[in-house]
């Protein structure tokens, strides 16, 4: 059979596995530490189509939150509270397992609490918000421990600057990270505990025991793991993974930015925070889903627009930014937020589809993910 490698390249880096992961994301990477950890004479290869793993993990907002309060009434109303708090457990001590494996300083992260703000034009969901929240609180308490989880707190809107804004709501117990620091440390460590890299290694196919290549190469072990998030259609079609294109920008610095903290809004589909002095602002998927489910990752003037009218407009009024970076990740999504967990051939794993919170749920799911592999 003709391959592109040559004799040693076959010998040695494309047949000595014992486990391959495709996907040097979050997941893919914690589950590599976690494999090494239990067995650590395994041999283990992370394939990454890129030099960088920039699906969504180096391109997230860094947001370490569980659940706003509108996002959770919305889940519980459409899947019912026994999915929806099944889906909090994991995010809150998914945050738990990746503090416990990535010290808080070499993430840069900070408990500021995350928000919720409401305009005029969401009467509704700030009124139903009030109305459940003591509900929430009492749902909440057994998992952080906290008499109030959520709690009204309008009368700060006017400390962060914002205009417009008639209800905000903190949970107390989320936080804000740095991606870049996440990514780095994982990268460094995942290596430094025995595992192989390779990027620039797109996928083509998946079958037990055998991954090939888009170049036609071959690699081989006796396990394969997937961990490709929005991109997984592309090798098993049949998974209901739906990409979810999520747009960035992020401002110049700006003297005095009064805004800290990890924000949501309009039900969690636009987010902010602070970074480095500077405002991060993302979302609008909700302007156009169909266009938004994608895996391209081009920027669209309608959402662009939309950002920079909400950063005027309710986030930094009379304010004058001017923009520093803009790009997208994409994200997955499906007709349920929970993830997919799931041997679907022999030997053939995948740990896919974390609905926008990844940093939250990833390394819980890396974990249940492996505990379920046989190696």
């Amino acid at each position: 059979m003709k391959t592109p490698f040559s004799y040693w390249e076959d010998q040695f880096f494309a047949r000595s596995w014992d486990v391959i992961i495709i996907g040097a994301g979050l997941i893919g990477m914690q589950s590599a530490r976690f494999l090494l950890r239990n067995h650590p004479s395994l041999k283990v290869l992370i394939l990454e189509r890129g030099y960088l793993p920039h699906g969504a993990s180096t391109r997230n907002a860094g947001f370490a939150c569980f659940g706003s309060l509108s996002e959770l009434i919305a889940h519980e109303e459409k899947e019912g509270t026994g999915p929806m708090m099944d889906l909090v457990r994991k995010r809150y001590n998914g945050l738990k397992l990746l503090r416990q494996t990535v010290p808080d300083d070499l993430m840069n992260y900070e408990e500021l609490g995350g928000y919720e703000l409401f305009t005029s034009a969401d009467s509704e969901a700030w009124s139903d918000c009030q109305k459940q929240l003591t509900r929430y609180n009492d749902l909440m308490k057994p998992l952080t421990g906290l008499p109030a989880t959520y709690r009204l707190v309008t009368e700060q809107a006017s400390s962060f600057g914002f205009n417009g804004v008639t209800g905000l709501i903190q949970n107390q117990a989320e936080g804000q990270l740095d991606t870049g620091k996440l990514m780095h440390f994982l990268w460094m460590e995942t290596t430094r505990s025995g595992a192989m890299i390779l990027g620039g290694a797109p996928v083509q196919s998946v079958q037990s025991g055998v991954v090939t290549l888009s170049d036609g190469g071959r690699f081989y072990a006796g396990t394969i793991l997937v961990t490709t998030n929005a991109f997984t259609r592309q090798l098993l079609p049949s998974l209901d993974v739906v990409p979810g294109r999520g747009q960035v920008l992020v401002t110049d610095p700006i003297p005095g930015l009064k805004v800290r903290g990890a924000f949501h809004y309009e039900d969690g589909y636009y987010y902010f925070r602070d970074v480095g002095g500077r405002l991060l602002l993302g979302g609008g998927r909700n302007l156009d889903f169909k266009a938004e489910e994608t895996t391209d990752f081009a920027l669209t003037d309608l959402v662009q627009n939309r950002l920079k009218h909400l950063l005027k407009s309710v986030i930094l009024p009379g304010k004058e930014v001017t923009i520093g970076y803009q790009w997208s990740g994409i994200m997955a999504f499906g007709a349920e937020k929970a993830p997919i967990i799931a041997e679907v051939d022999r030997n053939v794993w995948v740990a896919v589809r974390m609905s926008g919170m990844g940093v939250a749920i990833g390394t819980g799911v890396a974990k249940e993910v492996t505990d379920l592999m046989k190696v």
